[in-house]
Parts: C-alpha cells; sequence; structure tokens
C-alpha cells in the first residue's frame, strides 16, 4: 500500500510538471520575433533544467512504488 505522503508528493510533482510545461509554452507563444532569442534562452537556462529535475524526482517516486501502480495488472 502506498503512504498517502507519498501520494501527495506524486501529485504535487505531477502539477509542477504540468505548470513548467504551461509556462514554457506560454513564454513561447507571448514570445516576439524580437525576444524569441532570450526568451529560448531562459527556459534552456532555467525552465528545462528544472523540468528534468522535477521528472527525475517524479520517476524515482513511481520506481519506489511500482508494485502499487501495476497491483490492478495481475
Amino acid at each position: 500500500m502506498i503512504k498517502n505522503e507519498t501520494k501527495i508528493h506524486i501529485a504535487l510533482l505531477e502539477s509542477r510538471v504540468e505548470s513548467i510545461n504551461k509556462a514554457i509554452a506560454k513564454m513561447r507563444k507571448d514570445a516576439t520575433p524580437a525576444t524569441n532569442g532570450t526568451v529560448e534562452m531562459a527556459i534552456d537556462m532555467l525552465a528545462l533544467p528544472e523540468l528534468v529535475k522535477v521528472e527525475e524526482e517524479l520517476s524515482d517516486l513511481y520506481m519506489k512504488n511500482l508494485d502499487h501502480f501495476y497491483a490492478d495488472c495481475e
């Protein structure tokens, strides 16, 4: 059985991934030709590393709790 704290942590990380992806999409949408280079640089330097970090943490949590996620398949 998965702990409630783990379920909450997973939900928070999933929400962060979604928020980061939405922020990246909005920045790209709002960029003008004059700001596009700066926006892409900010995304590369700030948003993507944070996204990778959060996705890795989420992946680790999933891997540690695989039994819970696949218990219904048996």
